[in-house]
C-alpha cells in the first residue's frame, strides 16, 4: 500500500465504504471472494510518467471487485490495447513512408513534453 497515493486511512475508509454496496464482499472474505481493483489499469498509461502513477494509484481509482470479472475485464482490456498498438504501428509504418529520404520519422502520435522517471 506504500505506493497508493492519498494515504493509507483514505484508502481504507474508500474499501469500507464501497464494501457497504457489495454484501457478498468483506474484510473477512478478502483476496478469496474479492479482490483490490485498478479501475484505470496500469496497461492503460501510454507512457510512464509522474501524473499517471499518481492518478493510477490514488484512492480513489481503487474498487473491490470478483477475482473472476476483474480478471475477464482485464482480458478484454488487453486485446483492446493490442489491437490499439498494432494499429499504431501500421500508421507509423505508413508515415515514415512517406518520409522524403533521410528525413526522419514522426511519430504519429507524440506526446506533448511529460516529466518521466527512468528506471
Amino acid at each position: 500500500m506504500e505506493a497508493l497515493t492519498g494515504g493509507r486511512i483514505n484508502v481504507l475508509n474508500h474499501l469500507t465504504q464501497l464494501l457497504k454496496n457489495h454484501p457478498l464482499f468483506n474484510w473477512s472474505n478478502y483476496a478469496v471472494e474479492w479482490e483490490i481493483d485498478h479501475i484505470n489499469p496500469f496497461k492503460k498509461m501510454h507512457k510512464f510518467n509522474v501524473s499517471q502513477y499518481y492518478s493510477i494509484n490514488n484512492w480513489a481509482n481503487l474498487r473491490p471487485r470478483h477475482p473472476e470479472k476483474n480478471r475477464r475485464e482485464h482480458e478484454i482490456q488487453d486485446d483492446s490495447l493490442n489491437s490499439e498498438a498494432e494499429d499504431k504501428s501500421e500508421a507509423e509504418e505508413v508515415s515514415s513512408s512517406l518520409n522524403a529520404p533521410g528525413e526522419e520519422s514522426q511519430s504519429l502520435n507524440a506526446p506533448a513534453e511529460q516529466e518521466s522517471i527512468g528506471y
